[in-house]
Parts: C-alpha cells; sequence; structure tokens
C-alpha cells in the first residue's frame, strides 16, 4: 500500500467511526438562551414623541415641571371656587383633607403628584410610562382650561 491509499483510508474510517457514534454536526448540542432585555421601545419604529422625550432628558423635566406647575394651579383654583361657593371638589380623597384643613390638602397633593413624577423620571426608558406622562399633562391642561371657563362663567375673574 502507498501512502497515499493510506491517508485516504485514514480519512474514510475516521469519516465512518464519526457518523457511527451518531456526531452529527447539524444538530445543536448546547442551547442558548439568551433572557428579553427590550424595554418598550422597538427599534424598527420610529416612536416620535415618546422616543423623543425618552432621549432628551431635559424636555421630559420640563414636562413633568409643567405636570407639577398645573397641579398646583389646579389646586389653587379649586380652593378659590370653594370658597366663593360655586363648586364642589370632586376628588373623593381631597374632599375631606378640604374640608378638615386645605393646608394638609395642598400638602397631599403636591406630595402625592411629585412621587409619581419621581417614578416616571426613574422609569422613563419605558414607552408607557412617557405615555403616562403626557396622559397627565394633557388632562391637567384640561382642567386648567375647565378651571378658566368655569370661573370667567360664575364671574370669579
Amino acid at each position: 500500500m502507498t501512502d497515499t491509499e493510506d491517508r485516504t483510508l485514514a480519512t474514510e474510517s475516521a469519516g465512518s467511526r464519526r457518523n457511527d457514534v451518531g456526531d452529527d454536526r447539524r444538530r445543536s448540542r448546547v442551547a442558548i438562551v439568551v433572557p428579553e432585555r427590550r424595554t418598550g421601545f422597538d427599534r424598527r419604529i420610529k416612536h416620535y414623541v415618546t422616543g423623543h422625550l425618552r432621549d432628551n432628558p431635559s424636555q421630559l423635566m420640563i414636562v413633568l415641571i409643567l405636570i407639577n406647575v398645573l397641579s398646583l394651579i389646579d389646586f389653587a383654583f379649586t380652593w378659590v371656587q370653594l370658597q366663593g361657593g360655586v363648586s364642589v371638589e370632586g376628588n373623593p380623597f381631597l374632599a375631606p383633607l378640604f374640608a378638615q384643613n386645605p393646608l394638609g390638602a395642598w400638602a397631599f397633593k403636591t406630595c402625592l403628584v411629585l412621587a409619581v413624577s419621581y417614578g416616571i423620571w426613574s422609569s422613563r426608558r419605558y414607552r408607557p410610562i412617557i405615555i403616562v406622562a403626557l396622559l397627565a399633562f394633557v388632562l391637567y391642561g384640561g382642567l386648567f382650561v375647565y378651571h378658566i371657563v368655569g370661573m370667567k362663567a360664575t364671574g370669579l375673574i
């Protein structure tokens, strides 16, 4: 037997030995499972408003500050309307506090809105949280307009 025939025979026997053992390269023996790491923003889709607020924290901070300012204005307008006797407090949590002590109602509302603002700020990488911030801003803006129209109609302004 020549040297070339020996190498061919050795290669054929090694190949058949690998198949005899059942070592098939097409079957994966190790499965790698990677945990989910998405945070609510699909990179394939453009999120114009929420993505912009997530990527620009200073503008999200402005929205949160405006929410807090509108909340304080809402409190002041509500207090003026309650003192004028033209409305009642619609919030079932603040109504008893207003009846007992308006300063306590102010402290409760301010602390609550500040805590929610901090929660939004610390979870700003999640898209639904930014949507909540925008909804709060729109709702407080609508409440501001509602108070202005109501005070104009009742003659408080």
